[in-house]
């Protein structure tokens, strides 16, 4: 028996190991590209693959709901954000993602605010994900069980222009790199949803 395809569209299906693959969803504002993401993770889902999803815009806990809002989505545990199971910190990015390694479930890290609403700085963001993205391919390493790794908004993290004294996005841009370029060889694939092609 084949393994259960992925479908994203009646024209589109991809093969299970999709999963560790390199993708970039590119499209301009209310273009469907989380949509698409979406899409994509609840396919993952219904065939048991795990992955995780870095939100910087705290949209992505809708998945725990179907699509008229009435009835239940996919499990996932959500790190962080007002609707988050587990509040989350900036400086928890290595933290969360040996959660991420070690545990049997899909996540959203929800790092757009806290859970009183207080939004987080883009600094606060963008030190989380290099941490996250380090520690992640890190510990996969040891691990190698199969991941997707969602990145929204992927250009606020890895961003087409490096401005002098912007040390610490260069880090974050090196980290989400070998994420992307090595993932694959411990057995993580990356999405970058994205508005900018660059």
């Amino acid at each position: 028996m084949s393994a259960r395809k992925l479908h994203i569209s009646p024209a589109l299906s991809l093969p299970q190991d999709f999963q560790t693959s390199t993708l970039v969803v590119y499209g301009g504002k209310g273009m469907g590209k989380t949509n698409l993401g979406s899409v994509l993770v609840e396919e993952l889902a219904a065939a048991g693959l795990r992955f995780s999803v870095l939100d910087p815009m705290g949209v992505w806990w809708g998945l725990r709901h179907s699509e008229d809002g009435k009835g239940p989505g996919i499990a996932v545990l959500i790190l962080g954000g007002i609707h988050g199971d587990i509040p989350i910190e900036p400086t928890a990015g290595a933290v969360v993602a040996d959660l991420v390694v070690d545990e049997d479930v899909s996540v959203v890290i929800d790092i757009s605010r806290r859970p009183d609403g207080t939004m987080w700085s883009i600094g606060e963001r963008v030190r989380f994900v290099t941490d996250y993205a380090k520690r992640l391919y890190q510990r996969q390493g040891e691990k190698r069980r199969p991941l997707m790794q969602v990145i929204d908004e992927a250009a606020r993290f890895i961003p087409q222009v490096l401005r002098k004294g912007e040390e610490q996005v260069a880090a974050c841009m090196g980290a989400v790199a070998v994420l992307v370029e090595e993932g694959r060889n411990v057995g993580v694939g990356v999405s970058l949803i994205t508005q900018r092609s660059a």
